[in-house]
């Protein structure tokens, strides 16, 4: 005897509708999956140019309507490697589209293709059905080059580090230009006279917008000093005329070492020439 339906089941039949019943003498079956983990050794494709290539690492979900579970998970293993197979014949048509740094849209794009599922009829289980997709990963060899750069730029945490960072950059060049000129020069001592008259060359040589600040403030103060040369200059001519040697004479030892200091005379110290201001 068959249960009576209550009032509210049938309410709900007539306003939705009954489920459909299975004809009789049928059976329905449920779909059975089986989800292996991730194949360890990567699928290896070109990228764009074929310098790099990109590392794909493979899933594989099995399915079918018509196997219990350990017969799909023996066919899903049979299959395996022409489902794998497969995979890289679909993902070879997208790969060199994209540069080997752009992962994450090759990833993308490769798994939209993988999304057309698979099917094997296997002869002594029946069929069976396949989806996989990808997980794409950086070429060991580019990570390499990027990992110090990609360090770097973490640690920059505002525009005030990477100046800080790029001037000690400019200063360990410039002090090393300075060393090979030394050598070459022949100089025993890089004293202040000497560097204020070298630093702008070897500025030039370390990075160009150093080097133009340098040469400005060389300039700069190349003027300042050349006026103040002339003053001292004066001085001592003015003295020589009344007969104040000693003052003459004192602005003149005066003159001659501000002008190697400032570089006016700026080859003194390497030749050993103690006066002299033209």
């Amino acid at each position: 005897m068959s249960r009576k339906r209550g009032i509210f089941r049938r309410m709900f039949d007539r306003i939705f509708g009954a489920p459909d019943k299975a004809p009789v003498g049928t059976t329905t079956r449920r779909i059975v999956e089986y989800a292996p983990p991730a194949d360890e050794e990567p699928i290896v494709v070109y990228a764009k140019a074929g310098v790099y290539s990109l590392r794909l690492i493979p899933t594989f979900r099995w399915s079918s309507k018509m196997m219990d579970y350990d017969q799909l998970v023996k066919c899903a293993d049979r299959y395996h490697d022409v489902a794998r197979t497969t995979l890289l014949d679909r993902a070879w048509t997208i790969a060199p589209e994209f540069h080997a740094v752009d992962v994450a849209e090759a990833e993308a794009a490769i798994n939209r293709v993988l999304a057309e599922e698979l099917c094997f009829d296997d002869e002594d289980e029946g069929r069976l059905g396949c989806t996989s997709a990808v997980r794409v990963l950086l070429d060991p060899e580019l990570r390499e080059h990027l990992l110090p750069v990609e360090k770097r730029r973490l640690t920059l945490n505002s525009d005030h580090e990477l100046a800080m960072l790029h001037a000690s950059l400019v200063e360990e060049r410039t002090q090393r230009w300075l060393q090979v000129i030394k050598v070459l020069e022949e100089i025993d001592v890089l004293g202040p006279d000497e560097r204020q008259l070298l630093v702008p060359f070897a500025a030039s040589l370390a990075d160009k917008d150093f080097a133009g600040v340098m040469h400005g403030l060389g300039a700069h103060r190349g003027e300042l000093a050349r006026d103040l040369a002339a003053v001292l200059r004066n001085a001592r001519t003015d003295h020589e005329h009344v007969g104040l040697y000693e003052f003459a004479n004192a602005y003149d030892k005066a003159l001659q070492a501000f002008c190697r200091r400032m570089g006016l005379t700026p080859f003194a110290w390497v030749q050993g020439i103690e006066g002299g201001a033209e």
